[in-house]
């Protein structure tokens, strides 16, 4: 071969050379890939999955290939994919969302899944990639924000969440009722901003000392309501630590020392009311 015929078989050669490379480096991606990957074809028939799959799975390869894909799915995500999955991927060849799959040991699991359609060069569909992440924990930690949530919003006492600047960045309605502010008003700012000109500025000092030493804190300061009332708030501090160590909020709880003080006067006047023979004296000892 001479001239532009070599130069032809060369350009051929390097470009199956190329393809070739291409393939071996999306094969490579496909086995190494931290992500469960899945390639079924049109009829969701396994062709093909990678280690991620068999190991959140625990079904090997050799036991998934050329079984329908449907198999995996828990029962509680079996219709998706007669109603929205299917009718998305019809319509946009994609649709992500979270699914349920059922392992080789029963445990069922949730996944965050995303399926495309991959079409020919005629436009006909020959394959479905899926590729999923397993959100057991992702999930598991969730819940637990949300009782966590629910929990803080729940409570009578008064608990508030700062940063490490000690801005508010949480209060529940406790805190609301006991400070007489709007949350949208107290989000954001420093909680200084409750201090005024009757509070001890020596116990501020020592709870400075002891924020700044990462240590929790303990006493009672004068704080002031929105329309100037002041009133005693007994307050509890604690720094909450990060994974390396660091500050990163302060959780808080605070309490009405007058409100307390009126609830133990209403209590004790029941007392003397149903039990006339107790005094006052009695009743504090």
């Amino acid at each position: 071969l001479y001239g532009a015929g070599l130069v032809l078989v060369l350009r051929n050669l390097a470009a199956t050379r190329g393809a070739r490379q291409r393939t071996d480096l999306l094969a490579s991606a496909f086995q190494r890939s931290a992500e469960s990957l899945v390639l079924t074809d049109a009829d969701y028939v396994i062709v093909e999955v990678n280690p991620a799959f068999e190991r959140i799975s625990g079904y090997t390869a050799a036991e998934v290939v050329g079984r329908n894909g449907r198999f995996l799915r828990a029962e509680r995500s079996a219709l998706l994919e007669q109603t929205d999955m299917g009718r998305v991927l019809r319509t946009e060849g994609r649709w992500t969302g979270e699914v349920w799959n059922r392992g080789k040991d029963g445990r069922e699991y949730p996944l965050w899944l995303t399926i495309s359609a991959a079409h020919d060069d005629a436009g006909q569909l020959v394959h479905y990639i899926c590729s999923s992440t397993d959100i057991t924990e992702h999930k598991r930690v969730a819940d637990r924000l949300a009782v966590s949530y629910h929990a803080l919003h729940a409570i009578s006492q008064g608990v508030v969440i700062t940063d490490a600047q000690e801005n508010f960045t949480e209060v529940n309605a406790a805190f609301c009722q006991i400070t007489g502010y709007l949350e949208a008003d107290i989000l954001g700012r420093n909680c200084r901003f409750l201090q005024g000109p009757d509070t001890d500025r020596t116990e501020v000092a020592a709870m400075r000392l002891a924020i700044a030493g990462r240590r929790p804190y303990s006493g009672e300061l004068v704080n002031y309501r929105p329309d100037g009332e002041a009133f005693w708030a007994e307050l509890s501090v604690a720094p909450i630590l990060d994974a390396a160590g660091q500050v990163s909020h302060f959780i808080g709880t605070v309490r009405d020392r007058n409100a307390g003080q009126a609830d133990q006067s209403f209590i004790s006047a029941m007392e003397l009311e149903h039990y006339p023979g107790m005094t006052e004296r009695s009743i504090e000892a």
